[in-house]
């Protein structure tokens, strides 16, 4: 656990909010905490007890400080570590749970939720249920109070919390007879929170893909195929999409032989732990499935193989309780596990990167909707799974930025630079309006930069760039030239724009493209929002362009 605390701590180094963090954040500095634990928006979960834990985080260290929600991540997973190896230890060994619960430490095909703290509500769900299940196992009244209020807290936190209670449901039906109907609170009380959340405040639009039966079938098909490659290290070597390769197939339907063949020849000595993990996986699946946007949902996304893969290895340790495995089995399982956890740790390090990445694009995006101020669309989204920029500036004005400012923000990675420029672009709505005459264009000419084909020259407030002169027989070469910009704008001009490729930058070069312009003349204005730094156009273009600057 020290291990996985500081590879966890060093690998996921250097992020920031982003993805779900953020949209939790603008959804509490909208809402109000009252309005959001339990109005949820349409489609999306009961994540009362994630968004209080997010409220205390955000409100005492701000969003510019990412690294605490991090250390509370790496907390739950630890603690989670640790109650899987309680849980699993007086049923298969100390070996093996050791081995299996190291695979979860170093889970590097779950690294979302391992290394960051976008998956807190999951991380949160799967800690309580394993507090939970193993509460139950003491079999007193004490420890059943603990349990009942850790479901609670897990069918409040996450969707997962709903397979954790299914599992303790078995947990409690399976107890000596007198004592089954006396423990039958422990479970109605946190199923009764999530029916009345269900019944009362689920928002929900209608679907146009409804769920059918061979579509949920195939999905936990896939998803077995896809624990089993996991855990046996093939997702480490094998291409995406893994549940589709042979190989995968073949260990997948061999595990699900040995899981059935075990249970029906060893039916009454299997553990409850068996029946509740196994029930506990099955709910998983299957409402991860049926959930409103089950059909985008693909069966090796990361964010969902670190809950399935506990109930999953749960599963077999119940299975493995009812046999008395040789030696040289428990020597063959260690094997296999460890082939799993250097597979994902090389994945946990793939993760890093990826995460360090993505923050980079959302310090960009954050930046830009600051330097574009009151000038800024509120609606606009870079992808359709992004949260606004006035609800991003509204988190912000709550609880501290993370943004830039326009000094740091160029001597940032090209990554957040470029990411900045295409958020300012599209948050500024810039983009060439086509006009039909020439416009008056009496402001200083756009320098040129650099004229990686063809020749430019000055002409009053324009540059000409030219097509370079034909060799031979060749005719003249693409115009490729990048100008920078004067504050007003400028007015482009060619015999037919629509040939033309023009794209756009301010704090990196010119990448973020503009869209096509039909006839012969379009303005271009480029608004210098809170930073007096110029704007960069890149001209590509098989015929010469006219680059005036415009007055104002």
């Amino acid at each position: 656990m020290v291990l996985s605390a500081a590879a966890l701590l060093w690998i996921g180094r250097d992020q920031t909010i982003r993805g779900d963090n953020l949209e939790y954040a603008t959804r509490i500095a909208t809402q109000g905490v009252g309005h959001a634990l339990l109005h949820t928006p349409a489609n999306k979960y009961l994540i009362a007890v994630p968004l209080l834990v997010y409220r205390a985080l955000f409100g005492i260290f701000g969003l510019n400080n990412y690294f605490p929600s991090r250390l509370l991540a790496i907390a739950l997973v630890l603690i989670s570590g640790g109650l899987f190896y309680a849980l699993v230890r007086k049923h298969v060994g100390y070996v093996l749970a050791v081995v299996a619960t190291v695979l979860l430490l170093f889970f590097g095909s779950g690294w979302e939720e391992v290394l960051t703290a976008i998956r807190l509500p999951s991380l949160i769900a799967v800690a309580s249920g394993l507090g939970a299940l193993l509460a139950l196992g003491r079999r007193e009244l004490l420890w059943d109070v603990v349990a009942t209020a850790l479901l609670c807290v897990a069918v409040a936190s996450h969707p997962t919390g709903v397979a954790f209670t299914a599992a303790a449901t078995v947990m409690v039906i399976l107890s000596p007879a007198p004592e089954r109907w006396k423990r039958v609170w422990v479970v109605l009380i946190p199923v009764a929170i999530f029916v009345a959340w269900y019944l009362i405040w689920r928002t929900t639009t209608p679907t146009l893909f409804p769920n059918t039966a061979s579509d949920v079938f195939l999905f936990v098909r896939e998803s077995w195929v896809m624990l089993c490659a996991t855990v046996t290290g093939l997702s480490g070597v094998l291409p995406i999409p893994v549940y589709s390769q042979p190989i995968a197939e073949v260990v997948g339907a061999l595990l699900f032989a040995l899981l059935a063949a075990v249970t029906a020849l060893r039916f009454r000595k299997l553990p409850p732990l068996y029946w509740a993990a196994l029930l506990g996986l099955l709910v998983l699946l299957v409402s991860t499935r049926l959930s409103a946007g089950g059909f985008l949902r693909r069966p090796d996304e990361v964010r969902y193989l670190y809950p399935e893969t506990v109930l999953f290895l749960l599963t077999f340790a119940g299975l493995a309780a009812s046999v008395r495995l040789p030696r040289w089995v428990q020597a063959a399982v260690s094997v296999v596990l460890v082939l799993g956890i250097a597979s994902n740790f090389a994945m946990l390090v793939n993760g890093g990167d990826v995460s360090r990445q993505k923050s980079q694009v959302t310090i960009g995006q954050l930046t830009a909707y600051r330097i574009a101020g009151d000038q800024v669309n509120p609606a606009y989204q870079p992808t359709p799974l992004d949260t606004t920029a006035g609800f991003d500036l509204a988190a912000m004005a709550r609880f501290g930025s993370p943004a830039l400012t326009p000094a740091e923000l160029l001597d940032a990675s090209a990554l957040t630079r470029q990411s900045a420029d295409k958020a300012l672009v599209g948050s500024l709505g810039i983009h060439p309006q086509p006009t039909t005459k020439k416009p008056e264009t009496t402001g200083p000419a756009p320098r040129v930069v650099n004229v990686a084909a063809g020749h430019a020259r000055r002409q009053g407030g324009c540059s000409i760039l030219s097509q370079a002169p034909a060799s031979g027989t060749q005719s003249g070469r693409q115009l490729l030239a990048e100008l920078s910009l004067p504050p007003a704008g400028v007015e482009v001009s060619a015999r037919d724009l629509s040939s033309a490729h023009l794209y756009l930058g301010r704090f990196a070069p010119p990448s973020v493209p503009l869209r096509a312009v039909h006839g012969r003349f379009a303005i271009l204005e480029t608004p210098l929002a809170d930073s007096s730094v110029p704007w960069k156009l890149r001209v590509g273009s098989d015929q010469s362009v006219a680059v005036c600057g415009l007055s104002g």
